[in-house]
């Protein structure tokens, strides 16, 4: 099954920087967090990260299988 995604040339490397980004801030958060609730917090927002990761590596290779493990993970972190 291949899907067609408007302006995915530059979309999609967008949305990788913007993870990246996140991350970034995210690990200053659980590093530096002051408190166990700031650290889960950042622990949960890391999953999210990673799902939305692989849902963009999934558009980019263009396999749907890869949908199946960012649901799986979702699942797993909840």
């Amino acid at each position: 099954m291949t899907v067609e995604l408007a302006g995915a040339f530059w979309v999609l490397p967008l949305a990788g920087a913007m993870l990246v980004i996140s991350t970034i801030c995210v690990m200053w958060r659980l590093l530096a967090g002051p408190s166990g609730p700031d650290r889960a917090v950042a622990i949960d927002a890391m999953t999210l990260i990673g799902v939305a990761g692989v849902g963009v590596i999934a558009l980019v290779r263009g396999q749907a299988m890869l949908l199946d493990v960012a649901i799986v993970l979702a699942i797993v972190s909840f």
